[in-house]
């Protein structure tokens, strides 16, 4: 119940978000930064055409607390992202506040988290590849929107040097 409620206003928060945006200062060109986007936010909705494990009553309150997590980093992320969010890799205004002090992609961070939460409910292997996959076309993704970036924010290489990418410490 409660993943739900969180998921609902994860959505909501998004919907808002996306109709009260700050201006797109520079976009990525091409199509290959666009179909990343689709991918990484498609591929884990292909978990639920996996037929679902039979868990022990542990495994589905652990997987369902890191989902939880993860959709609770996410709200909160976005609450800080606010009027900069988008899909796709745009240039709007850079944002160091909140959880982006600590690291630069922290609502790809949170996806991560729900993602693996979500796999551990369907019988493996394939949620495993796609988790995977879409670690992937994420780690593609952050690039893309990092390269945009870069180019039109003077002040975004000095926040990249001393912010991690995605994990504090590791990368």
């Amino acid at each position: 119940m409660c993943t739900r409620i969180a998921t609902i206003a994860l959505l909501a928060l998004v919907i808002r978000f996306l109709f009260v945006r700050h201006p797109v200062v520079k976009k990525v060109k091409g199509v290959s930064p666009r179909l990343t986007a689709v991918a990484a936010l498609g591929l884990p909705s292909l978990l639920a055409l996996l037929p679902r494990s039979d868990l022990s009553p542990l495994t589905a309150g652990l997987s369902s607390g890191l989902a939880l997590l993860g959709l609770i980093a996410s709200i909160v992320t976005i609450q800080f992202l606010g009027r900069s969010f988008s899909v796709t890799p745009q240039a709007r205004k850079v944002v160091t506040e909140g959880p982006y002090r600590i690291v630069r992609h922290p609502l790809y961070l949170a996806e991560l988290v729900v993602t693996i939460g979500v796999m551990w409910r369907f019988e493996q292997p394939w949620p495993l590849i796609i988790l995977a996959v879409t670690i992937g076309v994420q780690l593609l993704r952050m690039r893309f929107e990092e390269r945009i970036l870069l180019e039109t924010f003077p002040g975004y290489r000095e926040y990249a040097e001393r912010t991690a990418r995605l994990v504090p410490g590791f990368y």
